[in-house]
C-alpha cells in the first residue's frame, strides 16, 4: 500500500507542479499582455498626434496660398500702375524740352 500511496503522492506532485508551472506561464501572458496594450495605446497616441500636426500643416499651406495669391494680385495691380506711370512719363518725356522747362520751372 505504501508504493500505491507513493505513486498517488508523486502524481499529485507532478499534477501540482504543472498546475504551477502553468500560472506562472498565465502570469506571465498577462503581464506580457499589458505592457502591449501599453504600448499600443502609446503607439495610438502618438498616430493621433502626427495626424493632428498633419491637420494643421495642412492648414498652414493653405493659409501661405492664400497669402500668394494676394501677393500675386499686389504685384500684378502694381505692375499695372507702373506702366500706367511709364507710359505717363512717356508723354512728358515727349514734350517739346523747351516748353516742358517753362512749364516745370526747370532752367
Amino acid at each position: 500500500m505504501s508504493s500505491l500511496a507513493d505513486r498517488n503522492n508523486a502524481g499529485l506532485d507532478q499534477a501540482l507542479t504543472a498546475m504551477t508551472d502553468l500560472a506562472d506561464t498565465v502570469s506571465e501572458v498577462a503581464q506580457r499582455t499589458t505592457a502591449v496594450s501599453g504600448l499600443t495605446r502609446q503607439s495610438l497616441d502618438l498616430a493621433h498626434g502626427g495626424v493632428k500636426r498633419a491637420e494643421l500643416a495642412g492648414e498652414g499651406m493653405e493659409e501661405i496660398m492664400k497669402s500668394f495669391v494676394a501677393t500675386s494680385k499686389a504685384i500684378s495691380a502694381m505692375s499695372n500702375q507702373m506702366d500706367e506711370i511709364g507710359g505717363i512719363v512717356g508723354v512728358i518725356s515727349s514734350i517739346d524740352p523747351a516748353l516742358q522747362r517753362r512749364q516745370t520751372c526747370l532752367h
